[in-house]
């Protein structure tokens, strides 16, 4: 599994997971203080926090530690459901990353980590942000 974060100054770095499945406990372990650390590197603290609907997202102890830990967090309660206009990453970043990968190239397991690790640094900012912006 891959997760990348995303704001109007760019891409966090990716969070690859090679072995086993993500449940709350492992999301707030591997992937939130990645996601905070980053953030408040790009933004300080001008940011709101938000995910989509994914189960680790909505559990319980995943949200108790979000409202804790970042400045502005946007509970499930807020987060419209599937809502192409407000998951840039879904649609318009993952697109993207997609047109920039050499599948030729990721023959096996660690190329294909490296080779989406590498194109996640090829999106171009401006792109991001007009993701972003719409």
């Amino acid at each position: 599994m891959v997760w990348l974060g995303i704001c109007y100054q760019g891409i966090t770095r990716s969070v690859i997971i090679e072995n086993g499945t993500i449940d709350s406990d492992r999301y707030i372990a591997d992937i939130l203080p990645v996601a905070l650390k980053d953030d408040t590197q790009m933004l300080a603290n001008e940011f709101t926090f938000q995910q989509d609907g994914a189960k680790p997202h909505t559990a319980k102890d995943t949200q108790l530690w979000c409202k804790k830990h970042f400045f502005d967090f946007w509970s499930k309660d807020r987060w419209p459901p599937n809502s192409p206009h407000l998951n840039p990453l879904d649609y318009c970043v993952r697109n993207e990353l997609c047109h920039h990968m050499n599948w030729n190239h990721a023959v096996d397991k660690q190329t294909l980590i490296n080779e989406i690790k590498q194109c996640v640094k090829k999106i171009p900012v401006k792109v991001v942000r007009r993701s972003v912006a719409s």
